[in-house]
């Protein structure tokens, strides 16, 4: 679940980053961002659905 999304940008750049050259640092840069934040939630998965879950909002995260 937590490595779908990101494997798909990976792919993403393989497939068509020569298409993009001028875009290839914001490229890695956004992998690398959306790779920290998937860390910081898998992290956090339970602190961070209890958190919502208190205030109303536990639909926004999927379930384990």
């Amino acid at each position: 679940m937590f490595r779908s999304r990101p494997s798909q940008l990976v792919e993403f750049h393989k497939a068509h980053g020569h298409q993009i050259p001028n875009n290839a640092l914001d490229m890695a840069q956004l992998l690398e961002e959306v790779t920290g934040n998937v860390a910081w939630l898998k992290s956090r998965y339970d602190e961070v659905l209890a958190w919502l879950e208190s205030r109303g909002h536990a639909y926004m995260l999927p379930s384990h």
